[in-house]
């Protein structure tokens, strides 16, 4: 990693969960379950009832909250098995639910969620189909009358989709491992050295997110905005805003197939891994710039591993006493 001059200063954000259901076929929808469970009843209605709900993480072991409801999903054909690009839109029965976590409850507990849709198929299960998607967690399309999204430990907060457009995002030809430990050339500002070089593509259609922190009264962060393209749910672009909803922070991430001329890192199937290759940090009101790049190696000996090899890489690498420790070498 390295700098020109960054100042970081802490931003922590809170999301609200967006939960959109789209039919392959005429149905009668049911509705999610969550567990923090989400469970369903079938019935034909107009969209889905209510449209929103809170949910509030338990902070005891053990405990169980649920949250209902029922709608009816449009006919649809989607061969991508996916409805984020739908979202907002009248092709979807959509629910917004907004998920409340007690500060430091995750501290104690780990919550699973649950989200779970049910339906009678019109005619039969080969002729009637849904999809179960979770916006910025997945999505689920069994074929079966039932699908189910799972998640851990989600995050809480306030989250809408505020727009859709397309968007340059450097997603492709951005590894550099014909180079020395796979180190990025450099580029403008004063000294030469500012950006690192970048091939950027149009990706066709971004869902443009923004999501404000909750819980947070001192946070300086006010909002953030996010592009994801909605062909891999990447992201592509990220902005901060600050409490006077002037523009904080870029962020700038690079991602490509492992493949550079005869170089390469490829899985145990053959196939080139794909990864993330650099992240631009700009801070736009003191105009500096953090850039991080994915090396081979880094000071201490580390090296860049796509497959754990059996490693706790979480206990390893990611509690606060290996960080702790890390930081001490």
């Amino acid at each position: 990693m390295s700098r020109d001059s960054l100042k970081p200063r802490i931003a922590s954000l809170s999301l609200r969960m967006k939960i959109i259901l789209v039919a392959l076929a005429c149905v009668a929808m049911a509705a999610i379950i969550t567990t923090l469970t989400r469970s369903s009843l079938v019935r034909t209605v107009a969209a889905s009832s209510p449209g929103t709900d809170s949910i509030t993480v338990p902070s005891t072991s053990g405990q169980t909250v649920s949250v209902t409801w029922t709608g009816s999903i449009p006919p649809l054909a989607n061969a991508t098995s996916d409805c984020t690009s739908f979202a907002d839109t009248a092709l979807v029965d959509q629910h917004v639910s907004t998920i409340n976590v007690p500060a430091g409850v995750y501290n104690t507990v780990a919550a699973q969620f649950i989200f779970k849709i049910t339906w009678t198929p019109v005619v039969n299960g080969n002729t009637s189909d849904e999809i179960l998607t979770v916006v910025g967690l997945g999505s689920s399309d069994g074929g079966s009358p039932m699908e189910t999204v799972a998640g851990q430990n989600l995050i809480g907060g306030n989250y809408k989709i505020v727009g859709r457009q397309p968007m340059l995002g450097a997603v492709s030809q951005n590894w550099h491992g014909s180079k020395n430990n796979w180190e990025i050339g450099v580029h403008g500002g004063p000294k030469g050295q500012t950006f690192l070089d970048s091939k950027f593509s149009m990706c066709p259609e971004c869902i443009v997110l923004e999501a404000e922190p909750t819980g947070y009264p001192r946070a300086p962060v006010g909002k953030k905005r996010v592009w994801i393209d909605v062909r891999n749910q990447q992201f592509v672009a990220y902005i901060t805003f600050d409490r006077r909803g002037e523009m904080w922070k870029s962020f700038e991430p690079g991602w490509s197939r492992y493949e550079d001329g005869s170089a390469a890192v490829k899985d145990a199937k053959g196939h080139s891994d794909w990864s993330w290759t650099y992240v631009h940090s700009h801070d736009i009101q003191a105009n500096r710039m953090s850039r991080i790049m994915h090396t081979q190696s880094t000071t201490g000996g580390y090296k860049s591993l796509l497959t754990d090899n059996g490693v706790d890489v979480y206990n390893k690498y990611l509690t606060n006493q290996a960080i702790t420790r890390l930081g001490q070498a």
